[in-house]
């Protein structure tokens, strides 16, 4: 997960460990890419915000990441739904609108883990 505000990330990695995810998070994309690199088993998912500091954002990530995990499912969210998932709807398999509930968040997850995200918006 990459999310570079504070509060938002630990608030969806407490969320997803409830749920017994295992969760690898991180600030930015540089960081990201990082621990992708020194996890020890691949990962299942990439849930990251779009809009990121430092030199990849959300999409440009998620391209680098499918590049070494082809059909690695993403999940993008942004609290600027309307005009990001239109420009950024082909990096995500799903887009999660912030702010989100846990019930939503774990929704979205269980829904493109299955391979049924659509790149649709998903909203409370």
């Amino acid at each position: 997960m990459v999310e570079d505000d504070g509060a938002v990330r630990s608030f969806a990695k407490e969320a997803l460990e409830c749920l017994g995810y295992t969760v690898i998070a991180a600030s930015s994309g540089e960081e990201a890419l990082e621990r992708l690199q020194s996890a020890p088993a691949g990962v299942d998912l990439l849930l990251t915000d779009i809009a990121l500091p430092g030199a990849y954002d959300g999409r440009e990530l998620a391209s680098l990441v499918r590049a070494s995990q082809p059909g690695l499912p993403v999940i993008c969210m942004s609290g600027h739904a309307a005009r990001q998932h239109h420009q950024e709807e082909s990096a995500c398999d799903a887009f999660l609108e912030k702010p989100f509930t846990p019930g939503t968040l774990a929704t979205t997850i269980r829904l493109v883990l299955r391979g049924r995200g659509d790149g649709g918006a998903v909203r409370q």
